[in-house]
């Protein structure tokens, strides 16, 4: 969890005082975070949406336990099963690595879903979550020449004015360069099993 998450809360309250505030997790560091965490969402009455990706006994009893944890302290809890199939945004090569597709921007934009799913990376704000990642790991060299195409595509910085953040988040609607990286059509796979062991790995 991000080290500044109970600021970070406490400030999307201060910004947004009588919206629905949720925090989505996969809830495995939770206890890292408690009872301070605990606290904080009781006083800026956020809700917990724990996003289920764990399959094996071990993680269904920690996703409980964060469950009842919760609860116990009276915040609203929901858990989303999300251990099924997943929507595919990569492929991946001969060589086992990822790679981006080379769709039609406009194709891509219309199937899309993140393209509203705006994004906190590494202090730079995104239009889309996909691209977010995508354009990080390919910064951080993590990914090949094939993502190169992330580059075109320039995040907000902390120190962006207000009417920039609107114009760039939503009024700048559309397919951009990058949104190739996308399939043009939905395209579902088979989860990868995440094993409570293998998340604390990720």
């Amino acid at each position: 969890m991000h080290p500044d998450l109970n600021l970070i809360v406490r400030k999307a309250r201060e910004c947004w005082p009588e919206t629905r505030l949720i925090l989505t997790t996969n809830g495995l560091l939770l206890s890292k975070k408690c009872p301070e965490l605990l606290d904080v969402l009781l006083q800026t009455r956020a809700e917990v949406l724990l996003s289920s990706h764990l399959t094996d006994q071990a993680g269904v009893v920690a996703l409980e336990q964060g469950r009842q944890m919760l609860e116990g302290a009276g915040i609203p809890t929901t858990i989303i099963p999300s251990a099924n199939r997943w929507k595919e945004y990569y492929f991946f090569g001969d060589d086992g690595k990822p790679l981006p597709y080379t769709s039609r921007p406009e194709a891509a934009w219309t199937m899309c879903g993140p393209n509203t799913c705006f994004n906190l990376t590494d202090n730079k704000l995104y239009r889309c979550s996909i691209l977010a990642n995508a354009a990080q790991g390919y910064h951080e060299g993590a990914l090949g020449e094939a993502w190169k195409i992330t580059e075109t595509y320039t995040p907000l910085l902390p120190d962006a004015p207000a009417d920039e953040i609107v114009r760039h988040l939503f009024l700048m609607q559309g397919p951009l360069p990058a949104c190739t990286i996308c399939p043009e059509k939905i395209r579902f796979v088979d989860s990868q099993q995440i094993t409570q062991d293998s998340a604390a790995k990720i």
